[in-house]
């Protein structure tokens, strides 16, 4: 029997949505489970495998400007993405080289991207069709096959689920504010600064972040329904 207080709704969320966003982690492991197994491939070698910096277990040096300097094409490929070298960094702390763990922090992020996601339409469009259907398609979509299954894809992981958090933080905030609710819009504003700026830090897709926010004031306005034309110009 769920409680009383918990009888509609969970952490804000519909009962119905927190159970599907649950379903979804059975269902994307039974899809990836093949793939927990696999070997490091490719980018892999010098951006885990032979990257000393990473390897150094020095948290300064996870995030040390000398990712820009000479040796960033061997130490990370070119990029400067602390929040990702973080969580591989992590991942080495815990098991070393071995690259079923990097495999299943994927999926988990995977599973944590869906749920972004959900979030997402739930806001904007609060029905549970199109939150479930999106959520599903984005869980099994072969399309994330290579982000997911590929350890040094998971900037693509890490940036899908963050763009997904910055956008739900920025139209909660646009509702809060709408509603005169300081603190509430306080915090969802954090949210989505905190979204961009760990989006930034994963992949720099992110900087589109703040385009995204200006099309949402541009077209979903907080007053009318959605696709609702007004009625004087």
């Amino acid at each position: 029997m769920w409680p009383a207080t918990l009888n509609r709704r969970l952490w804000g969320f519909p009962r119905w949505m927190v159970l599907a966003v649950a379903a979804c982690l059975p269902l994307i492991a039974a899809i990836y489970a093949n793939g927990l197994h696999g070997a490091f491939q490719y980018d892999d070698r010098h951006t885990i495998v032979e990257n000393h910096l990473l390897q150094s277990k020095d948290v300064r040096a996870t995030v040390s400007p000398a990712w820009w300097g000479r040796q960033a094409p061997v130490i990370g490929g070119g990029h400067y993405r602390p929040f990702t070298f973080a969580t591989y960094a992590v991942n080495f702390a815990i098991g070393g080289l071995d690259p079923f763990g990097y495999h299943v922090v994927n999926v988990v992020l995977h599973w944590a991207a869906t749920a972004a996601l959900m979030a997402l339409i739930w806001i904007v469009l609060p029905h549970p069709v199109p939150v479930i259907v999106a959520g599903a398609v984005f869980a099994v979509n072969p399309a994330n096959s290579e982000a997911v299954n590929y350890i040094a894809a998971r900037p693509s992981v890490l940036a899908s689920g963050l763009y997904a958090l910055a956008i739900a933080g920025f139209a909660l905030f646009r509702r809060f504010q709408a509603e005169r609710r300081a603190m509430a819009g306080l915090a969802a504003a954090g949210l989505a600064v905190l979204g961009l700026l760990l989006g930034l830090s994963s992949k720099e897709i992110a900087v589109t972040i703040p385009l995204l926010w200006a099309c949402y004031d541009i077209g979903w306005s907080r007053k009318a329904g959605m696709w609702r034309m007004p009625t004087n110009w």
